[in-house]
């Protein structure tokens, strides 16, 4: 059943694209794709270069956190050649391009963490920036992310006319940075020490390399799926030959949802949080010299434990208010919530 509904997409996608619509850039012929295909799984000595090199930019941009450096190192990874591969020779049942593109995509991982792992230790960094702490919590809008990219990726490299749309796919989905902070976990290991100002709990410190790793596996998944979706659709393949590849792509892309699931929760419930606590300003005019300092959400209490830190005059915050602000958040999230407020009181109006 499920394959005869894709079929009949697959056909009607061709019929859309076919190549006599003169509006319409039409795909490029088999050959000449896998022969693309075919370089860009090669281990050679340029890819490791300009891996080793794009894995020194990124992990330096992310010591100094600096997010333009770390763009520029998405730019010239030329990971993403493998990945793309690996996914056209799932669906074509390629089996020497997908032993191929499968090795040369470990050996490329193993390189990264290597190189950002020693140039870590040759700093001798101990403090993290917030750049290695986003890529350290992914969720389901990293998911939704890659899977975008991938078919991004996947339709620009079968189309002529929208080639250099592929660096702006590097960028966004962004392969390198996250097995970089793999490398700066596997050596700080115990010793990270997390800058105060980012306000982030230390349990999800100590396994950065844990939430990044997981961060590439689901990009890799994204991109692997619905590349291979694309190439399908286009007519490189058919369904007798893609069927139990993307099923089993579609299993691990399924798996890897589950603990994006839990991040995303906690994005959901810091929204709320924060919309609530504005409109609760309004209706509170005198916090207007408190300050909300961070947040800390913890999903696995019962009731949710919800604590603040907030910079406030003496006196300002009462135990009333806390009140109010424990009956409103249990009201907008619809289950119990146990609020805690850690003040941090000055003498004067203003500060």
């Amino acid at each position: 059943m499920l394959k005869r509904i894709f079929s009949n997409l697959s056909q009607s996608y061709k019929s859309i694209f076919a190549a006599s619509n003169p509006l319409l850039d039409s795909p490029i012929a088999t050959e000449e794709l896998e022969q693309m295909l075919e370089v860009g799984a090669i281990a050679s000595f340029r890819f490791y270069l300009m891996l080793g090199l794009a894995a020194a930019i990124a992990t330096l941009g992310l010591i100094a956190n600096s997010s333009a450096t770390i763009i520029g190192a998405m730019i010239i990874a030329p990971l993403m050649n493998p990945i793309v591969s690996f996914s056209y020779a799932m669906v074509k049942l390629k089996h020497q391009l997908l032993g191929k593109s499968a090795l040369t995509l470990l050996t490329g991982i193993f390189w990264v963490i290597l190189v950002s792992f020693l140039i870590t230790e040759l700093i001798g960094l101990r403090i993290t920036s917030s750049e290695i702490l986003a890529r350290a919590n992914p969720d389901l809008l990293d998911l939704a992310v890659a899977m975008a990219s991938g078919t991004a990726g996947a339709f620009a490299l079968t189309r002529r006319s929208i080639g250099n749309a592929l660096p702006g796919v590097a960028i966004a989905v962004a392969l390198v940075p996250p097995l970089c902070v793999v490398g700066i976990g596997v050596d700080l290991g115990p010793h990270l020490i997390i800058d105060p100002k980012y306000g982030i709990d230390a349990e999800l410190i100590s396994s950065i390399e844990d939430g990044s790793f997981l961060l590439f596996f689901t990009n890799f998944m994204g991109i692997v799926f619905c590349g291979g979706l694309v190439f399908l659709f286009q007519g490189y393949s058919n369904w007798k030959k893609a069927f139990m590849g993307l099923l089993l792509s579609l299993l691990l892309l399924i798996f890897v949802t589950l603990p994006l699931q839990f991040s995303f929760r906690g994005l959901i419930v810091r929204n709320i949080i924060l919309r609530d606590l504005a409109e609760l300003s309004h209706d509170n005019p005198h916090w207007v010299n408190a300050r909300l300092r961070e947040i800390y959400i913890d999903l696995d209490e019962d009731p949710l434990l919800i604590q603040f830190e907030v910079v406030a005059p003496v006196g300002l915050i009462s135990e009333t208010d806390v009140k109010v602000i424990e009956d409103s958040l249990s009201q907008k999230l619809r289950q119990p919530v146990n609020v805690e407020v850690n003040l941090l009181e000055f003498k004067g109006l203003s500060y």
